[in-house]
């Protein structure tokens, strides 16, 4: 029996070991580094294989353009040539090595689509997020972006009381109206760099739009800067459709980027979550709670409880909740209706949506591509001072424009210059 008066002995505790992961770590280098000797091989054996189905003259050619890609001098070749075939395969490769759930292209598909890119150089370009710089959405962080070279600039603008300022989020009680730029005093800064190009994203409606392109042509009348007008160099960016609508309508040259949100790529979240707003299952209530804790979880970074109280939400055209807002957040499932299409189609702006939600859906590009919209994405805000993150994020950019993106919108368009 334990005599309960007795002083039990300390249980010796063993010293905590440090873990070396060295090992670990060079074993996941070397697999990633013989993954991609595997797919250099690949590469390389189709090359190859391309090369002996050459006739001698088309061999000569190839040669002659020494100085430009292996793949790049293949589409300088003659439809008629067996390299048909070879692109065929290298799209069916690309497409696997990209997870984009692609199918291997018909050779009419292929010369149907290097014919097109003849017709029309599509532009891909990237985009400085929130004016990117240490101060987004500010006019120190444009300067600072112009400064470093970058020439496409996105910031949001919305009206406070008869004055435009930027701001990402609905003014709140408290915010400090000093700490803001106002958007008079960002448009002299485009105005002395003429090759820089405004991606407005207009957070309010049909008033804040009309506002933003009096604002604009007021800028243009000074006849120091004519030859470079902002009008010619203004993109406008929203998420309500009636507003991008006003803007076609008054500034008919001007591109318009909608925003919204694809939901095909995930389709429990639409079965679960989407459809079930769409029909009022979850109350408008229980919604907020999700965002609010959403918004907490996230660390304080996002403010989806407060934009949903500010704003309206539309699935697939239908408004669940009957609240006719401004600022607006739209879903659908792949492609937004004819109207939208038409709207952006015809402008020379493009479809802009989340990068996560469509990084693994290809048909979302193939339905983009078929109704001929070009695409921008969004959401590559990656921690800064971390290298390894600077090659994903570049790896994520070199992915979305293989898969059809025409911009690119980041937080860290320095990255890329990296």
């Amino acid at each position: 029996m334990t005599k309960f008066s007795e002083p039990q002995k300390p249980i010796p505790q063993k010293k905590a070991e440090k873990l070396d992961y060295s090992a670990y770590y060079q074993k996941e280098k070397t697999k990633k580094e013989l993954a991609a000797l595997r797919q250099k091989q690949e590469l390389t054996d189709l090359q190859q294989k391309v090369e002996n189905t050459l006739a001698p003259e088309e061999r000569e050619k190839m040669k002659r353009n020494q100085f430009e890609s292996f793949f790049t001098g293949l589409l300088k070749l003659d439809k008629n040539s067996k390299v048909v075939k070879f692109l065929v395969g290298i799209t069916s490769w690309f497409a696997d090595k990209l997870g984009a759930g692609g199918k291997a292209l018909s050779d009419e598909e292929v010369f149907g689509r290097l014919d097109e890119a003849k017709k029309e150089a599509i532009e891909s370009g990237i985009v400085a997020h929130k004016g990117s710089g240490e101060k987004p959405n500010s006019k120190e962080g444009i300067a600072e972006s112009l400064k470093n070279g970058e020439t496409e600039i996105e910031f949001d603008v919305r009206l406070v009381g008869s004055e435009l300022y930027l701001k990402h989020d609905p003014m709140e009680t408290g915010d400090n109206m000093s700490k803001l730029s106002r958007f008079k005093d960002v448009l002299p800064l485009f105005q002395q760099n003429p090759s820089a190009r405004m991606f407005i994203d207009i957070k309010g409606g049909r008033a804040t739009a009309r506002s933003i392109m009096k604002a604009i042509r007021d800028a243009d009348k000074n006849p120091a800067f004519s030859e470079a007008p902002l009008e010619k160099r203004a993109f406008f960016v929203g998420f309500n459709p009636e507003t991008l609508a006003t803007v076609r309508e008054e500034m008919p040259n001007a591109p318009c980027l909608f925003c919204y949100i694809p939901t095909g790529g995930y389709p429990a979240v639409e079965q679960s979550i989407v459809r079930r707003i769409e029909s009022r299952q979850i109350t408008k209530g229980q919604l907020t709670k999700v965002l609010e804790t959403v918004d907490f979880l996230g660390g304080g970074k996002t403010r989806y409880a407060a934009n949903f109280k500010h704003g309206s939400l539309h699935i697939n055209g239908k408004n669940p909740y009957g609240m006719a807002r401004p600022e607006q957040l739209h879903t659908y499932s792949t492609l937004p209706p004819d109207s939208i299409l038409q709207m952006v189609r015809s402008s020379g702006g493009a479809l802009t949506v989340p990068w996560d939600l469509v990084k693994s859906f290809s048909r979302f590009f193939q339905e983009a591509q078929a109704a001929g919209v070009k695409v921008a994405v969004y959401g590559f805000e990656n921690p800064k001072g971390i290298e390894s993150r600077i090659d994903r994020h570049n790896s994520d950019v070199k992915r979305a424009i293989a898969m059809g993106a025409s911009l690119i919108i980041t937080d860290h368009a320095n990255y890329w210059a990296k």
